[in-house]
C-alpha cells in the first residue's frame, strides 16, 4: 500500500508543502507506506540544474519576460498549442522517474508541482498503470500548467481557484477540493512569545518586522531596512536571506551602522517561531510563505509582487482585507507606523486573516488521500 508524495525544487515552497503532507501521515495509517521524493532527482543532470536556475534568472533579471510567459501560456489557445510540447519535454527528460513509477507502482501520487502530473499522464496512457493522482496547487491561481487529464483530484487554497478550474478549464466540480495550501502543523500552534523573544534577543516592547525573501533570497532587503531605520520607536528587523549569501553579506554590512536592531539570518527552519515574535511580515507573495503567515495569524505586507503567481496571491489577500500591498518602498515606514499605532487597522486585518486561514490543509489532504486509497483497495487499510 504505497502513497508517493512528490515535489520539485523550483523554489522551496513546493518542498515545504510536500513535507507538510508527509508529516500528516506519520503514525496515522499503519498499513500505508509513504515515500517523498524530489522529481528533479529523477531527471537528467542538465535538466535538473537549469530548471531552477532559469526560473531564478527570470524573476531576478527578466521579471517582465517571466510575466509575459506566465500570462501568455495561461491563455486557453496557448495551452492547446504548447502544453503538448511542455509535456513532451518533461517525458523526454523524466525517463528515470518513469522507470521509478513503473517499478514502485504507487496506488496514489500526491504532487505539489505540475511536473509529476505530466509524467503520470504519460505512464497511465502508455503503460496502463492504475494510480490515483492528486495535484496540490501551491498558489492562489489555477495556471494551465497544473491541468492534466490524469489528475483525479485537485486540491486548492481558495474557492476562487476552484471556480477558475471549473469555469475556465472545464474541470468537474467533484474533482476539486478546497482544503487550503498545506503548511506544517507548527504554524497553527500556540507559541510562548515571551520565551522566544528572550531566546532571540528581542526586547519585549520592540515592534518586530520579519523580512522574508523566499528560499533563494529574492527582494530589496537593504532598501527596506534603510526605510525602517528611520523609525522613531523601538524596532527590530529580522532579515531571513535564505540561501542568498550575497544578500546576507549586504544586510550584515548595513547592520554595522543601523540605528534599529537587526537580526541577520540565512536559511532557517524555525519560521514559525520568527513569525510568532513578529508584529508584521514583509516580503514576497509566495503561496507557501503567505499561507504560513495567514495560518500563524500575522499581518503581511507585500512589496511589489512579481507578475504571475505572486500577483495572483497578493490580489486575493489584499482584496479580502487579510494583507496589505505597497508599490513603493518609501511608504513602508508609514505603513508600519500605522500598524503600531492604529489598533483598529490591526484588528480589522486580524479578523480577516482569521476568516481566511485553513490551518488543517495538510491533515485534510492526508485523510482524503487515505480514504481514496481505501476505496481502491477494497476497504483494506
Amino acid at each position: 500500500m504505497k502513497i508517493l508524495i512528490t515535489y520539485a525544487t523550483a523554489g522551496v515552497g513546493h518542498k515545504k508543502a510536500a513535507m507538510a503532507i508527509t508529516k500528516s501521515f506519520y503514525g496515522r495509517y499503519k498499513n500505508i507506506n509513504t515515500q517523498t521524493i524530489d522529481v528533479l532527482d529523477y531527471t537528467n543532470p542538465f535538466f535538473k540544474r537549469t530548471y531552477c536556475t532559469t526560473y531564478l534568472f527570470l524573476i531576478n533579471k527578466a521579471v517582465f519576460l517571466w510575466g509575459f510567459f506566465y500570462y501568455f501560456l495561461n491563455l486557453k489557445v496557448a495551452h492547446a498549442l504548447f502544453a503538448p510540447l511542455r509535456k513532451g519535454l518533461h517525458v523526454l527528460n523524466g525517463t528515470r522517474f518513469i522507470n521509478f513509477l513503473l517499478k514502485e507502482k504507487p496506488e496514489v501520487v500526491i504532487s505539489t508541482h505540475f511536473f509529476t502530473a505530466d509524467i503520470c499522464e504519460y505512464v497511465k496512457r502508455k503503460y496502463g498503470v492504475s494510480m490515483r493522482v492528486m495535484n496540490v496547487i501551491t498558489d492562489y491561481q489555477a495556471h494551465s500548467f497544473w491541468i492534466s487529464e490524469c489528475v483525479d483530484t485537485y486540491v486548492v487554497g481558495h474557492e476562487r481557484v476552484k471556480a477558475e478550474l471549473v469555469t475556465k478549464w472545464g474541470v468537474s466540480e467533484g474533482k476539486v477540493e478546497v482544503f487550503g495550501i498545506p503548511v506544517e502543523e507548527k504554524f497553527s500552534k500556540k507559541h510562548d512569545v515571551v520565551f522566544l523573544r528572550r531566546k532571540l534577543g528581542i526586547d519585549q516592547d520592540s515592534f518586530t518586522v520579519l523580512l522574508l525573501s523566499g528560499g533563494y533570497g529574492v527582494g530589496p532587503f537593504v532598501r527596506i531596512l534603510r526605510a525602517l531605520n528611520k523609525a522613531g520607536f523601538p524596532l527590530t528587523a529580522i532579515a531571513v536571506c535564505g540561501h542568498n549569501k550575497k544578500l546576507c553579506e549586504r544586510v550584515a554590512n548595513f547592520k554595522k551602522c543601523a540605528a534599529i536592531k537587526i537580526i541577520n539570518l540565512g536559511y532557517v527552519d524555525n519560521i514559525d517561531e520568527l513569525m510568532a515574535v513578529s508584529s508584521v511580515c514583509i516580503g514576497k507573495a509566495g503561496g507557501i510563505s503567505t499561507t504560513e503567515a495567514i495560518v500563524q495569524g500575522v499581518p503581511f505586507i507585500f512589496i511589489r509582487p512579481i507578475p504571475g503567481q505572486e500577483r495572483a496571491n497578493a490580489d486575493l489577500f489584499v482584496k479580502t482585507g487579510a494583507a496589505l500591498e505597497l508599490r513603493k518602498i518609501s511608504h513602508i515606514l508609514k505603513t508600519v507606523e500605522s500598524l503600531k499605532f492604529l489598533g483598529e487597522r490591526v484588528k480589522a486585518l486580524l479578523e480577516n486573516i482569521e476568516r481566511a486561514k485553513k490551518p488543517n490543509a495538510a491533515g485534510d489532504i492526508a485523510t482524503f488521500a487515505a480514504e481514496e486509497f481505501t476505496k481502491n483497495t477494497d476497504g483494506k487499510q
